[in-house]
């Protein structure tokens, strides 16, 4: 009553005995809102706990695929790269096996002639007029056999150079993703989900 006699006489004022029910179901009404308002705040803490457990199931799910499929890969290229291992071992060997081979009918040849060459050299030097005339005709045979012999051609011919190398595509990291796999992510719109 002070206040209004004082300072604020320009007020529109009420009993407080007439207007407390009125007040009384706007707290009603207000209160009814507020619990309403707070179930739904419950509802979306628990969809959000419920999205956060989903999510992590969906993560570990995620990272489980990615690492088995991380595994495949690797199985496979183990698996390629001891074939390719093996295929170039046995490459090694057989061009191995026939180099030596090649070296020694090549040796042989070579002794072949080392022989010739100390022989005629000998019946040259040493030998008398009746031994170079009988020796003649046999040695020039065998000089015409050994420089007629094909080895060293067909050796030349078997034996060119070798290359080995490895011929692999170009591989960039899109081709690695597509052969990992990449996340893909979708979000759903949130009001579907609130109540």
């Amino acid at each position: 009553m002070m206040c209004y006699t004082k300072d604020h006489n320009a007020h529109k004022c009420s009993d407080v005995n007439e207007v407390v029910d009125e007040f009384r179901a706007q707290l009603t009404t207000d209160g009814d809102n507020v619990i309403s308002g707070l179930e739904r705040c419950r509802q979306i803490l628990q969809h959000l706990d419920n999205e956060r457990k989903r999510f992590g199931e969906q993560i570990l799910h995620t990272e489980r695929e990615i690492r088995r499929r991380a595994d495949q890969l690797k199985d496979v290229i183990e698996k390629h790269k001891q074939t390719l291992i093996s295929e170039l071992a046995s490459l090694k060997e057989k061009r191995t096996k026939e180099m030596k081979a090649a070296y020694k009918e090549v040796r042989r040849h070579i002794a072949a002639m080392e022989s010739f060459k100390t022989y005629a050299h000998e019946i040259r030097e040493k030998g008398t007029p009746c031994d170079i005339a009988r020796a003649a005709s046999g040695l020039h045979e065998r000089a015409d056999e050994l420089m007629s012999s094909d080895v060293v051609q067909r050796t030349t011919d078997q034996f060119g150079h070798m290359e080995i190398t490895l011929e692999s595509p170009q591989v960039d990291k899109s081709g690695f993703r597509k052969s990992l796999g990449v996340l893909r992510t979708n979000i759903s719109t949130p009001g579907r989900y609130l109540v």
